[in-house]
């Protein structure tokens, strides 16, 4: 390259001064002395010109343990297996992603190429399948096939739309920047936070949009649209990175479009222009305070080990600048939402609930300064909260002569509040305080968060998709006197539940006689032991059922049953040979007609047991008495104050007392005088 191979100047002069200088020429670092210096000194001496107008310098490849890879050592791990286990994508983007490229050392690992399949292609191909998944029901929902429209998308008013599509134009731009000036090492970085951001950020705001459980087709389509925009950009401005998986994506991708838009190969493709009309750094800049702030606040509830499912009463955003607060208020929804808080506040008053101190790096600053370290340390030390604030604005100052720049100093901050209920967390440029004081109310929630969630992942469990109709039922297996127990729990924030799973979650008391499992668990929620039973879609009575009516109906198709019910309101069957009007709502309940159940008194918390005191033994035995008889009156007074069961309201069960009471063991004598025992004492 570039003259003998083309036998210039015998042949080919103007396809050779057509090509040179070469737009870039690439080798190791070891040709640097070899062949890039030879085709140096030629192109000078013939052309006096560089022959090239960019260098690509990639570094040397070693063994892990730093060693010249050798096939007699067998030190690295064989590139066939490699490629057949990971792929030829996870192995290029790891190695493009690596100090290689910026002529440096790499120590090869199998275990970065793993790391690179975990963390890049999985969360990227979980965003493709989802998209894909939501896809599926829309078209089943609205009976036309989904056609991807660019329009639609970039005329959205939701914030997250706008905020996506600004990313990925912004990624474009940057994307097109880097790679005209052959940066590598740079390009790959911003692809994969934009993926993180794709992923972490964008599907977990619009999950509902996405899967249209808000009931607005016409916006479902437009988030789905929106989605379908940034994929088909990643896939093109990933295509020369990982040109296998962007194929396989675009193949299925490209049936939306209309035909004359698709291509044969996602290869025969441009890279994306960048859209003036998805410009918007205004919500970019809203969108960094935000995530900044849900990550410091996901920080905090970790270091109290309190479960993202615990709603907390209240989130502080402290910022000295304004703007920042104000961005972040304009989305406060979904901080409320991704932090599971009540409310949120804004301050830009600092100094009121901070500590502010200052550490020099001393990594950095100490082989920077030398004998003048010891200055600046004092000097460091000694800065006051207003200088600090100073630098913390301007990113640089200057102690005891020497110029120190952002990074240089750290910045530690401290809460002065009552630190029992309340957990702080910072960076750089922000602070979030969060109240962790969980009261009753806060804590029944969490709980019935925690049992939906349960619920979630017994339905993946049981393979069941989206669309398929479950009944969930819970069934307290050790009352271990907690309170409030779960069965209250359920009763009490059943609005709640309904709220996030679309229907109740019933006590197994209630659950029909022709319900059949998909799928049980016992496991512990709040401390109690309870089984889930996760069953099929069945029909529950009233009191006005028969017998014979429920077992006729009992015995039918469920969703047969109830799209007939459905139609008119009622429907004729025959029992016992007499044909019978059956009324939905009135003998046939589904579980959307269910009435709310009533609450329960909640269950009395256990009294402290009373140490005695040593020095006092003559008082132990009325001490010992009198909770006995408090506990005697009061459950006597709870038996009377529980109200009674309204028949009508509840589901018909089948009643057995007498075949339970025969089938309840006896006790023997030996049991008779150890319980006898028990409560004399």
């Amino acid at each position: 390259m570039p003259y003998a191979q083309i036998h210039y100047p015998f042949e080919n002069k103007e396809r050779f001064e057509k090509g040179f200088p070469a737009d870039f020429i690439g080798e190791g670092l070891d040709q640097t002395r070899g062949w890039f210096y030879t085709l140096m000194v030629l192109s000078t001496a013939l052309f006096d010109q560089p022959a090239f107008k960019n260098c690509v310098v990639n570094g040397l490849v070693l063994a892990e343990n730093g060693k010249k890879m050798s096939k007699s050592l067998k030190n690295y791990p064989d590139p066939t297996l490699i490629v057949d286990t990971h792929g030829a994508d996870a192995l290029r983007l790891y190695l493009i992603n690596s100090p290689v490229v910026r002529a440096e050392k790499l120590l090869f690992k199998e275990a970065g190429v793993r790391g690179v399949l975990r963390d890049v292609f999985l969360p990227w191909h979980n965003a493709y399948r989802f998209f894909i998944q939501s896809v599926l029901p829309f078209e089943s929902r609205t009976g036309k096939s989904f056609q991807a429209n660019p329009n639609v998308a970039l005329q959205s008013t939701n914030t997250m739309d706008k905020w996506i599509l600004a990313a990925a134009n912004t990624l474009i731009e940057y994307v097109r920047k880097e790679m005209d000036a052959y940066h590598l090492y740079t390009v790959v970085r911003g692809l994969l936070q934009f993926i993180e951001s794709l992923t972490n950020w964008y599907i977990r705001f619009n999950r509902r949009r996405l899967k249209g459980e808000d009931g607005d087709e016409n916006d479902c389509h437009t988030a789905l649209c929106t989605l379908y925009e940034v994929l088909m950009t990643l896939c093109r401005l990933m295509a020369p990175f990982t040109p296998f998986i962007t194929e396989s994506m675009y193949q299925n991708l490209k049936l939306a479009l209309p035909p004359a838009q698709r291509e044969d190969s996602i290869h025969y493709t441009l890279l994306p222009e960048p859209n003036p009309l998805a410009h918007n750094p205004a919500i970019e800049r809203a969108m960094t305070a935000l995530t900044a702030a849900i990550e410091l606040g996901r920080s905090a509830r970790e270091r109290r080990t309190i479960n993202l499912k615990t709603p907390l009463k209240s989130l502080m955003v402290i910022h000295s600048d304004q703007q920042v607060l104000d961005d972040i208020k304009s989305l406060e929804e979904y901080v409320i939402s991704q932090l599971n808080v009540r409310e949120v506040l804004y301050t830009t008053d600092e100094r009121k609930y901070m500590n502010q101190r200052a550490e020099p790096d001393f990594a950095t600053l100490g082989p920077r300064l030398g004998k003048a370290m010891t200055a600046v340390t004092t000097g460091v030390n000694a800065l006051t909260e207003d200088e600090l604030q100073a630098y913390a604005k301007n990113g640089k100052i200057t102690i005891a002569g020497n110029e120190l720049l952002a990074g240089d100093i750290r910045l530690v901050k401290t809460y002065k509040g009552d630190t029992t209920i309340h957990e702080a967390s910072s960076n750089e440029w922000m602070v979030v305080v969060l109240n962790v004081e969980i009261d009753e109310s806060l804590h029944e929630e969490g709980v019935a968060r925690d049992l939906v969630s349960r619920f979630q992942k017994l339905r993946k469990a049981a393979g069941l998709v989206p669309e398929d109709d479950a009944e969930m039922f819970v069934e307290l297996l050790d009352d271990n006197k907690v309170s409030p127990n779960v069965n209250y729990i359920i009763a009490a924030q059943q609005s709640f539940i309904r709220s996030l799973a679309k229907k109740s979650i019933l006590p197994t008391s209630q659950r029909p006689r022709g319900a059949v499992s998909y799928i049980t668990e016992e496991t512990l929620v709040d401390g109690q032991k309870v089984r889930l039973d996760l069953t099929r879609p069945a029909l529950f009575f009233s009191a006005d059922a028969s017998n014979e009516l429920v077992a006729v109906l009992s015995a039918l198709d469920y969703h047969s049953v109830v799209s007939k019910l459905s139609a008119t309101g009622k429907a004729t069957y025959l029992v016992n040979g007499v044909s019978t009007v059956v009324e939905l709502g009135k003998q046939v309940l589904t579980h959307a007609h269910l009435p709310l159940a009533q609450v329960p008194p909640k269950p009395a918390k256990s009294a402290p047991v009373e140490q005695p005191k040593a020095a006092e033994p003559a008082k132990k035995t009325k001490q010992e008495s009198k909770p006995k008889q408090e506990k005697q009156e009061k459950a006597k007074q709870d038996k009377q104050d529980k109200p009674k069961q309204d028949a009508s309201a509840q589901p018909k069960q089948e009643a057995q007392p007498k075949q339970e009471a025969q089938a309840a063991p006896k006790e023997d004598g030996a049991a008779k005088d150890k319980k006898k025992k028990k409560g004399k004492e």
